[in-house]
């Protein structure tokens, strides 16, 4: 079994930055907006000879009617019960807040995997003398730390694999996985394609578009055979990028192009063939990756047959001149 750790917390406390820090990367978008991790994140964490799988999560939210914002919570729900270890981020220099009290009361009202409060921003002895008031939360020692320079985080790697080392899996050598970037526009349907073949709601699903902001990457074994799925933001018109998040989002899904093996384009069947569609199918030749064009929303076309013939026509015409 895959040993999971989960890092949970409310918005902005730093959950990318750690993220970002343990796994020796900058897969994370990391912004001083809230909310800007929405579906969770995986990565893998080497400490030592040891390994581990770690998961960046939504900013909890105790109370909210945004159904985006609802999904992030059951999701954050989901990894406290599938995850051995939780990383519970709190922000030492604005110290304990009613967000970070319910979450506590959220674990300790059930029964919860360990947890290590892990008291982010600790950029001074200040700040370290400071994050004694988290003990108030009742779950265990405080971990003073700087997810952004890295302080106190060989302490916290150390308590760590004193605890759980001999439960981790050692080290293997890396495997050449084959990775399929599932690409498109916003609000296409890419979500909801790489939860089926999952089998479970991973990405969060929402008829708002950009609700998918970065590209992540999911692990899938069946028949025999293992892939990585990366699912990425939709690419919008130029013009409609105007946050820097969004700006970022797009950057990835460039990165995922040139990182994957093969490139799934997702389509809406009932729009045809449109502008941003060819904008990704130039740099996916650009890229020279071998491409799948797939049609969403077919169910809605082939009963119709004028929608199916402009379809038609429109896809002939539009690739044609790619």
């Amino acid at each position: 079994m895959n040993f999971q750790v989960a890092i949970i917390g409310r918005a902005n406390v730093g959950k990318s930055t750690l993220f970002n820090r343990l796994t020796e990367s900058k897969s994370a978008i990391v912004a001083d907006t809230p909310g800007v991790t929405r579906d969770i994140k995986i990565g893998k964490v080497t400490w030592e000879d040891s390994t581990f799988q770690l998961v960046d999560s939504g900013g909890f939210i105790s109370e909210s009617k945004d159904p985006i914002e609802e999904a992030i919570v059951a999701r954050i729900h989901h990894l406290i019960e599938e995850s051995q270890v939780l990383f519970f981020v709190v922000d030492a220099q604005q110290g304990l807040t009613p967000e970070d009290e319910a979450l506590a009361d959220l674990l300790r009202n059930r029964q919860h995997p360990d947890v290590f409060i892990l008291a982010n921003k600790t950029d001074s002895a200040h700040w370290e003398s400071e994050s004694a008031a988290f003990y108030a939360l009742g779950l265990g020692k405080v971990f003073p730390i700087s997810a952004l320079n890295g302080y106190g985080i060989n302490r916290l790697k150390d308590t760590f694999l004193k605890y759980y080392k001999n439960q981790l899996p050692t080290k293997s050598p890396e495997k050449n996985i084959p990775k399929i970037a599932i690409i498109g526009r916003p609000n296409v349907g890419k979500s909801t394609l790489i939860n089926q073949y999952l089998g479970k709601e991973i990405q969060i699903v929402s008829d708002i578009p950009g609700t998918t902001r970065d590209a992540n990457f999911l692990y899938y074994n069946a028949y025999g055979f293992e892939y990585y799925f990366i699912d990425t933001a939709g690419l919008r018109k130029r013009s409609k990028v105007k946050e820097a998040i969004e700006h970022y989002a797009r950057i990835r899904t460039q990165q995922a192009i040139e990182t994957c093996d093969i490139a799934v384009l997702l389509m809406d069947a009932t729009q045809g063939v449109t502008h941003q569609d060819m904008q990704l199918l130039r740099l996916v030749q650009q890229a020279q990756k071998p491409l799948i064009l797939c049609f969403n929303k077919w169910d809605l076309v082939q009963n119709q047959p004028h929608l199916l013939l402009h379809f038609q026509q429109a896809l002939q015409l539009r690739l044609g001149n790619a």
